[in-house]
């Protein structure tokens, strides 16, 4: 009689596990796994500064087991409260996230971002875009020159972001204006920007009649062809 009441009970617990099965623990399921990963944004500008979010999930089976999300990045810097480099590895919070910020690098091109949680891998990507001036300063080395036919100035331009700096190689045109179109003298093949923002140009009199100030402009295309940004200055030309 016992044994059949103990059997009886024992059908009973069965069964009513089997019809609350979120208490089930599968004992061959990971403690934690990433559940998704990805950028906030998805294009940014090459300009070594801007800052993108990338944001991981991921699902723990029981508070006792610490999450921790290792990030890589193929180009630009990770970004953490820990540490820069192009691999980081962060504990999730007590919500599963765990969240990091890309540094654009200088150059343009896509960018692969990942998270790994144990065995498993998920990948996002961020393409980065020539990132442009807001304005343009330029500047000669002297600002008065004696023509003479090897008399030359060098002007500089400087490409100004108001974050980061302008993606090295971009082209910058040149011109030179005098008053009633005079002839002013030539200018030399100009050097795209570097590391700096800076792009330079030689800019000779040479054995022009005209005497008084020439203006030498530098613009950037942005937008489109119809679209630039530029600045200019003047130089004096002297007997």
């Amino acid at each position: 009689m016992l044994g059949t009441r103990v059997l009886g009970l024992f059908a009973m617990l069965l069964s009513a596990l089997a019809c609350d099965t979120h208490h089930l623990i599968d004992p061959l399921s990971p403690a934690t796994n990433l559940a998704k990963f990805g950028a906030v944004s998805h294009t940014g500008p090459a300009d070594g500064a801007t800052l993108d979010e990338l944001v991981a999930q991921v699902t723990t089976r029981s508070a006792d087991s610490p999450a921790e999300v290792t990030f890589s990045a193929s180009g630009g810097t990770l970004v953490a409260a820990t540490g820069t480099g192009s691999t980081l590895t962060l504990g999730a919070t007590s919500g599963g996230g765990a969240t990091l910020q890309l540094r654009a690098p200088n150059a343009v091109g896509l960018v692969f971002v990942r998270a790994s949680v144990g065995d498993v891998t998920l990948q996002d990507t961020v393409l980065f875009v020539r990132a442009l001036p807001n304005r343009v300063d330029v500047e000669p080395n002297v600002f008065t020159v004696q023509v003479t036919p090897s008399a030359t100035v060098t002007i500089s331009a400087y490409l100004r972001r108001d974050i980061g700096v302008v993606t090295p190689g971009t082209p910058v045109a040149f011109s030179i204006s005098a008053p009633g179109g005079a002839d002013a003298g030539v200018l030399g093949a100009p050097s795209p920007s570097d590391s700096q923002g800076v792009a330079t140009v030689k800019y000779s009199p040479g054995v022009t009649s005209y005497r008084g100030p020439v203006t030498i402009n530098a613009t950037v295309a942005v937008d489109g062809v119809n679209q630039s940004v530029g600045g200019g200055t003047t130089i004096q030309l002297l007997p």
